[in-house]
């Protein structure tokens, strides 16, 4: 965990959190996309542990360029987090948030072979853990992504992200020089054996946080389409 200025404010926090999600994504002819995910696992943090369901996110987007002659895409989206996953207010690890979170995002998408250039810009907001009255800062996010087809059935690729947000309030009293500022750095690689299977596994390390934890995220992902 580091402080404002990037120093080690807890060496020891041993924050780890494991999940499995399962993610039913539709989209349809009118340009529309429909996404749930919901996650199961355990978090433990300085000794404490929960395992159960972690809160569920809904995602619903329209993209206004669907260009598939020209591969280019933009859309508008929202991400809503529903506080539903496993929390106890006298826990110190927790599954659940126990708040609502909500993302307007804008997303970019354009390939030109034999590179694919991705990138999400959301704006994030969270309300007010009623049993703790912490009201975390907004954030904004960016996502960015550029990957290399080396060949029909693998594509390699980079990943940088950025975040930046607010004070946090507590009991609506703003605690100053709590903002949240993180980049991320990392690589992935995708095995596409067919047009409806896909295996990918990405890394993807934190650099120079401030007020947050320093770690490093490791996804791996399985994708069948069913039409």
């Amino acid at each position: 965990m580091t402080d404002k200025k990037g120093n080690v404010a807890l060496s020891n926090a041993d924050l780890h959190l494991t999940q499995t999600i399962l993610r039913v994504a539709y989209y349809n002819n009118q340009h529309c996309v429909f996404n749930a995910y919901i996650p199961v696992g355990r978090t433990d943090i300085l000794g404490y542990h929960n395992t159960g369901i972690g809160d569920p996110t809904f995602v619903g987007g329209y993209f206004f360029v669907d260009d598939k002659k020209s591969n280019t895409y933009v859309g508008l989206g929202l991400k809503v987090d529903a506080p539903w996953g496993a929390y106890d207010k006298t826990r110190v690890a927790n599954m659940g948030s126990n708040i609502w979170r909500y993302r307007p995002l804008l997303s970019f998408a354009k390939l030109i072979m034999p590179v694919d250039l991705e990138a999400i810009l959301y704006y994030d907001v969270k309300t007010e853990n009623k049993d703790t009255h912490v009201n975390a800062g907004d954030l904004v996010e960016f996502e960015s992504y550029a990957g290399y087809f080396l060949n029909q059935q693998w594509l390699a690729g980079l990943h940088f992200n950025a975040t930046s947000g607010g004070d946090e309030e507590i009991s609506g009293v703003k605690q100053q020089g709590t903002e949240i500022r993180d980049y991320q750095l990392g690589g992935s690689v995708t095995w596409m054996p067919t047009q409806k299977f896909s295996v990918m596994l990405q890394a993807i390390q934190d650099v120079a946080p401030r007020n947050t934890f320093k770690g490093t995220l490791i996804l791996s992902r399985i994708v069948y389409k069913f039409k």
